[in-house]
């Protein structure tokens, strides 16, 4: 039953997306709805995998025998968990799409046909990703993943900033597809074998391959997760349309890199610079990205920053073996991440802005996005006893208790920072005197469940860590090293360490002083000098990969002259090419003397 429920889980949105065009050209007003009963399905399927998570066994399922190899697909809860929240958040995201997209876009003339239809496929995709056990066809969801995003977000298609955004994504997300292919590659050549779990069963014996590999793999996770200095895009991602800047930060996009190397981890975890340096990635990414988003005056880009930021500490956590606290960050940063984007989402349609600056006193107005922005906000801020807290500091103490000290320190550093960019965005959103003349008020029951639904989720989904844990070391191969866990054991595990005690204090020492001299901070942080004026400038780091493309254009400018456009001239030098690539052949063989 398990194993028809995950090949069904991964082809119902999929195909579902495929009738999307001619549901509309039946009739138009159900293609929303049709829409959200394909999205509600998915969502049920993946809870039907999730209930007999237990029972599986590590393993590729095969699928389909096609190109000389097995297709197959793998039922363990690393995968599950990371389907489930593709299919859990993609249905909230579709159900609260089904009254914003009618104000954002079809009242401006965009149609919906691609909007759901992406969006299916998106969702789809990801889940044939976090479930497919042939690296051929991770590599292929992979792929999907990134063109759909793309898409996305260059979906308000006349606006030139949203076709940047998405271009962007595109091509900076290549740098890391390319590390992917590279791995593809070496891991195919050393091991004979295009499966995972026949890959994780026996190494190449190369090294050289394996490092190969190894650096790829984290590559291909600094590019598709928005990790330094490849998380440039995220940030410009922020022009799709809200629901889908959710669903990439929550659910689907960014969430791919992470789950890359936590899978991969029993591969690489014996080369020694490896897990060194995907530990510094994301501590690196968690710290930077927090400064950015510190400074940032753009709501949704506040929270792009933000998320960078977090996905630092899921890799930092992968990187030190600790797939557990990895896994249980990801769930708790979905939850509270696709809280706080729609609800971003609800106050940039009621105020027509998304500068904070422009925004203010909505406390009152809009009581349940406040409210849900408020627990969303906690959480991220890792404020006990949300989920945020009991996540963030488990990543933090796996970290110190894997060796990695430096890296530890740097993640409660950062921990403070998010402290101080959560309070900030919450104030300028919703406290003090309102810098806008137009009525705010909540949304309509179809944006507002949602809310709801994901600010509940902040508050108590902590309390499953007993059956969550539990079904990655029932399900997950030795390899992994996951220990189930109960829930009085993770809150002694946690409370217990010193340093989670001290960073506990230290946050709620903070946001009391966040408060307290609140309008002293904001007034620094917008100044625009020193240390504020870099951070709100990148640290310069697109200017410095714009210089490099100019040199890249300026370079093609001396090679034009080859593609002249002219088919008789192209066919020459093919000719010409083939032949002296013949000559060459043959005296490197010793049949020509030269």
């Amino acid at each position: 039953m398990s194993v028809e429920t995950g090949i069904w889980l991964i082809l119902f949105p999929i195909i579902g997306a495929l009738v999307v065009p001619l549901i509309d050209r039946f009739n138009k007003k159900i293609t929303a709805w049709y829409s959200l009963v394909i999205a509600l399905i998915t969502f049920l399927l993946s809870l039907v995998l999730i209930w007999n998570i237990q029972a599986l066994t590590p393993g590729g399922y095969p699928w389909v025998y096609s190109l000389g190899v097995f297709l197959t697909f793998r039922l363990d809860a690393l995968g599950v968990y990371v389907a489930a929240v593709a299919a859990g958040i993609g249905f909230l995201v579709v159900l609260y799409s089904t009254r914003y997209m009618v104000l954002h876009a079809e009242e401006k003339g965009y149609g919906l046909v691609k909007y759901y239809a992406l969006t299916l496929l998106f969702i789809g995709s990801m889940i044939g990703l976090a479930l497919s056990d042939t690296i051929i066809l991770v590599y292929i969801f992979w792929e999907l993943v990134g063109f759909c995003s793309y898409a996305l977000i260059a979906y308000y298609f006349r606006d030139p900033k949203a076709v940047r955004g998405g271009t962007k994504a595109f091509i900076i997300t290549r740098i890391g597809d390319t590390g992917f292919f590279i791995a593809i590659l070496a891991l195919w050549t050393g091991t004979n074998t295009t499966s995972l779990a026949g890959m994780l069963a026996s190494p190449p014996p190369n090294g050289m391959l394996l490092a190969i590999a190894g650096a790829g793999v984290i590559l291909a996770a600094m590019g598709k997760s928005a990790q330094f200095p490849l998380h440039v895009w995220l940030p410009d991602a922020m022009e799709a349309p809200t629901p889908i800047s959710a669903l990439i930060h929550a659910a689907t996009m960014v969430n791919a890199g992470v789950y890359l190397v936590a899978r991969t981890y029993p591969l690489f975890s014996g080369i020694s610079w490896w897990a060194t340096t995907v530990v510094l990635v994301g501590a690196l990414t968690a710290l930077v990205t927090a400064f950015l988003a510190l400074t940032e005056s753009d709501l949704k880009r506040a929270l792009a920053f933000s998320t960078s930021s977090q996905l630092g500490f899921m890799l930092s956590a992968a990187g030190a073996g600790a797939i557990l606290a990895c896994e249980f960050h990801l769930v708790s940063h979905a939850i509270f991440k696709a809280l706080l984007f729609l609800c971003a989402g609800a106050v940039i349609q009621s105020v027509g802005t998304r500068n904070m600056y422009e925004m203010g006193g909505l406390s009152k107005k809009m009581r349940i996005t406040n409210l849900a922005f408020l627990l969303g906000m906690l959480a991220l801020a890792g404020i006990p006893i949300l989920n945020g807290f009991w996540s963030k500091d488990l990543v933090i103490e796996s970290v110190f208790t894997a060796g990695f000290a430096w890296a530890g320190a740097i993640l409660v550093v950062t921990t403070l920072i998010t402290v101080l960019y959560s309070w900030r965005m919450y104030y300028l959103v919703f406290c003090g005197t309102a810098r806008t003349e137009k009525k705010a008020s909540d949304p309509l029951p179809g944006m507002a469940i949602p809310l709801i639904v994901l600010a509940i989720g902040s508050a108590v989904s902590w309390i499953v860590i007993g059956p969550f844990s539990q079904g990655l070391a029932a399900s997950l191969a030795p390899s992994y090293q996951v220990h189930g866990m109960t829930l009085f054991e993770m809150i002694g595990e946690v409370l217990l360490q010193p340093v989670v005690l001290l960073s506990a204090a230290s946050i709620v020492i903070l946001a009391y002083c966040a408060f307290v001299y609140r309008e002293r901070m904001l007034s620094f942080l917008r100044e625009d000098k020193g240390f504020v004026r870099m951070a709100r400038r990148g640290f310069w780091i697109d200017q410095l990969y714009e210089s490099i493309a100019g040199k890249v254009r300026q370079a093609g400018k001396y090679t034009g002259f080859t593609q002249t456009g002219d088919v008789n001239n192209n066919l020459a030098g093919l000719a010409l090419g083939g032949v002296a690539v013949l000559i060459a052949l043959l005296a490197w063989g010793g049949g020509v003397p030269l």
